[in-house]
Protein backbone atom coordinates (compact mmCIF):
# COMPACT_ATOMS: atom_id res chain seq x y z
CA UNK A 1 0.00 0.00 0.00
CA UNK A 2 1.22 3.51 -0.82
CA UNK A 3 2.34 5.53 2.19
CA UNK A 4 0.19 8.59 2.85
CA UNK A 5 1.07 11.96 4.36
CA UNK A 6 0.91 11.65 8.16
CA UNK A 7 -1.91 13.33 10.08
CA UNK A 8 -4.26 12.92 13.02
CA UNK A 9 -7.97 13.68 12.80
CA UNK A 10 -8.67 16.18 15.59
CA UNK A 11 -12.38 16.71 14.92
CA UNK A 12 -14.96 15.15 12.61
CA UNK A 13 -17.99 17.01 11.36
CA UNK A 14 -20.82 15.55 9.29
CA UNK A 15 -19.28 16.73 6.00
CA UNK A 16 -15.57 17.39 6.67
CA UNK A 17 -12.80 16.90 9.21
CA UNK A 18 -10.02 18.90 10.82
CA UNK A 19 -6.61 17.26 10.56
CA UNK A 20 -3.29 17.97 12.25
CA UNK A 21 -0.64 17.31 9.59
CA UNK A 22 2.87 16.50 10.73
CA UNK A 23 5.78 18.48 9.36
CA UNK A 24 6.99 16.81 6.18
CA UNK A 25 9.43 17.13 3.30
CA UNK A 26 8.10 17.72 -0.20
CA UNK A 27 9.50 17.82 -3.72
CA UNK A 28 7.79 20.65 -5.57
CA UNK A 29 7.63 22.28 -9.00
CA UNK A 30 5.95 25.42 -10.29
CA UNK A 31 3.86 24.81 -13.40
CA UNK A 32 1.84 27.02 -15.71
CA UNK A 33 -1.41 25.83 -17.24
CA UNK A 34 -4.99 24.96 -16.46
CA UNK A 35 -5.89 22.98 -13.36
CA UNK A 36 -5.78 19.64 -15.18
CA UNK A 37 -2.79 20.26 -17.44
CA UNK A 38 -0.70 21.68 -14.58
CA UNK A 39 -1.18 18.47 -12.62
CA UNK A 40 0.05 16.40 -15.55
CA UNK A 41 2.99 18.72 -16.35
CA UNK A 42 4.05 18.85 -12.70
CA UNK A 43 3.80 15.11 -12.19
CA UNK A 44 6.49 14.25 -14.75
CA UNK A 45 9.53 16.02 -13.22
CA UNK A 46 8.52 14.92 -9.72
CA UNK A 47 8.08 11.31 -10.80
CA UNK A 48 11.46 11.44 -12.56
CA UNK A 49 13.07 12.74 -9.35
CA UNK A 50 11.73 9.93 -7.17
CA UNK A 51 12.36 7.27 -9.84
CA UNK A 52 15.97 8.33 -10.48
CA UNK A 53 16.67 8.31 -6.72
CA UNK A 54 14.77 5.16 -5.71
CA UNK A 55 12.37 7.12 -3.51
CA UNK A 56 9.01 5.44 -2.87
CA UNK A 57 5.88 7.03 -4.28
CA UNK A 58 3.55 8.43 -1.62
CA UNK A 59 0.09 9.93 -1.65
CA UNK A 60 -1.38 12.39 -2.15
CA UNK A 61 -0.11 14.53 -5.00
CA UNK A 62 -0.75 18.10 -3.84
CA UNK A 63 -1.72 21.01 -6.09
CA UNK A 64 -1.77 24.59 -4.78
CA UNK A 65 -2.89 27.64 -6.77
CA UNK A 66 -0.29 30.44 -6.83
CA UNK A 67 -1.99 32.85 -9.21
CA UNK A 68 -3.96 32.68 -12.44
CA UNK A 69 -2.69 29.57 -14.30
CA UNK A 70 0.34 29.12 -12.01
CA UNK A 71 0.42 26.12 -9.66
CA UNK A 72 2.69 24.35 -7.21
CA UNK A 73 2.60 20.57 -7.64
CA UNK A 74 4.14 18.51 -4.83
CA UNK A 75 5.00 14.97 -3.83
CA UNK A 76 5.34 14.29 -0.12
CA UNK A 77 8.55 12.41 0.61
CA UNK A 78 8.32 9.19 2.65
CA UNK A 79 8.12 9.62 6.42
CA UNK A 80 11.53 9.68 8.04
CA UNK A 81 13.04 11.58 5.10
CA UNK A 82 15.61 14.17 6.07
CA UNK A 83 16.01 17.24 3.89
CA UNK A 84 19.81 17.14 4.20
CA UNK A 85 20.06 13.51 3.06
CA UNK A 86 17.69 13.67 0.08
CA UNK A 87 19.47 13.86 -3.28
CA UNK A 88 19.60 17.18 -5.09
CA UNK A 89 17.36 17.03 -8.12
CA UNK A 90 19.03 16.94 -11.52
CA UNK A 91 16.15 19.08 -12.79
CA UNK A 92 16.64 22.57 -11.30
CA UNK A 93 12.87 23.11 -11.36
CA UNK A 94 12.38 20.51 -8.61
CA UNK A 95 12.74 22.11 -5.18
CA UNK A 96 13.03 20.11 -1.97
CA UNK A 97 11.61 21.85 1.10
CA UNK A 98 10.06 21.27 4.47
CA UNK A 99 6.45 22.03 5.31
CA UNK A 100 5.68 22.88 8.94
CA UNK A 101 3.08 21.13 11.07
CA UNK A 102 -0.32 22.61 10.22
CA UNK A 103 -4.07 22.16 10.59
CA UNK A 104 -6.31 21.68 7.55
CA UNK A 105 -10.03 21.33 7.06
CA UNK A 106 -10.46 18.47 4.58
CA UNK A 107 -13.39 17.49 2.40
CA UNK A 108 -13.21 14.19 0.53
CA UNK A 109 -14.86 13.55 -2.84
CA UNK A 110 -14.75 10.84 -5.46
CA UNK A 111 -14.61 10.77 -9.22
CA UNK A 112 -12.41 12.34 -11.82
CA UNK A 113 -10.45 15.43 -10.93
CA UNK A 114 -12.12 18.27 -12.82
CA UNK A 115 -12.32 22.05 -12.43
CA UNK A 116 -16.09 22.16 -11.94
CA UNK A 117 -16.08 19.38 -9.32
CA UNK A 118 -13.16 20.95 -7.47
CA UNK A 119 -14.78 24.41 -7.42
CA UNK A 120 -18.03 22.91 -6.10
CA UNK A 121 -16.19 21.16 -3.25
CA UNK A 122 -14.12 24.23 -2.37
CA UNK A 123 -17.39 26.17 -2.02
CA UNK A 124 -18.94 23.39 0.10
CA UNK A 125 -15.93 23.33 2.43
CA UNK A 126 -15.74 27.13 2.75
CA UNK A 127 -19.47 27.24 3.59
CA UNK A 128 -19.01 24.47 6.18
CA UNK A 129 -16.16 26.43 7.80
CA UNK A 130 -18.39 29.52 7.99
CA UNK A 131 -21.20 27.43 9.49
CA UNK A 132 -18.84 26.09 12.18
CA UNK A 133 -17.12 29.48 12.77
CA UNK A 134 -13.71 28.07 11.87
CA UNK A 135 -11.22 30.64 10.56
CA UNK A 136 -9.25 30.00 7.41
CA UNK A 137 -5.57 30.94 7.30
CA UNK A 138 -4.14 32.84 4.38
CA UNK A 139 -5.46 34.56 1.33
CA UNK A 140 -8.70 34.03 -0.58
CA UNK A 141 -7.26 31.31 -2.84
CA UNK A 142 -5.76 29.40 0.09
CA UNK A 143 -6.84 25.85 -0.71
CA UNK A 144 -4.90 22.87 -1.96
CA UNK A 145 -6.13 19.77 -3.69
CA UNK A 146 -4.99 16.26 -2.91
CA UNK A 147 -5.17 13.35 -5.34
CA UNK A 148 -4.58 9.86 -3.99
CA UNK A 149 -4.99 7.51 -6.94
CA UNK A 150 -3.35 6.69 -10.27
CA UNK A 151 -5.12 7.83 -13.45
CA UNK A 152 -6.02 4.27 -14.48
CA UNK A 153 -8.16 3.65 -11.36
CA UNK A 154 -11.92 3.72 -12.12
CA UNK A 155 -13.25 7.21 -11.42
CA UNK A 156 -15.94 6.08 -8.96
CA UNK A 157 -13.17 4.62 -6.76
CA UNK A 158 -10.84 7.65 -6.89
CA UNK A 159 -10.21 9.60 -3.72
CA UNK A 160 -9.71 13.34 -4.00
CA UNK A 161 -9.79 16.07 -1.40
CA UNK A 162 -9.89 19.79 -1.07
CA UNK A 163 -7.92 21.06 1.94
CA UNK A 164 -7.96 24.53 3.49
CA UNK A 165 -5.51 25.66 6.20
CA UNK A 166 -7.33 26.70 9.39
CA UNK A 167 -6.70 28.16 12.79
CA UNK A 168 -7.17 25.43 15.37
CA UNK A 169 -6.61 25.32 19.10
CA UNK A 170 -6.52 21.95 20.81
Amino acid sequence: MTEQQKYKVVKKYSDFEIRDYESCIIAEVNVEGSLSTAGSYGFRPLFNYISQNNIAMTAPVLQVPVKNNLWKISFVMPSGSDISSLPIAKNAEVEIKQLPQSFYACLRFTGNYAQEKLEKNIKLLKNALLRESISEIGFDNNWRSARFDPPFKPSFLKRNEVQIPVEWKN
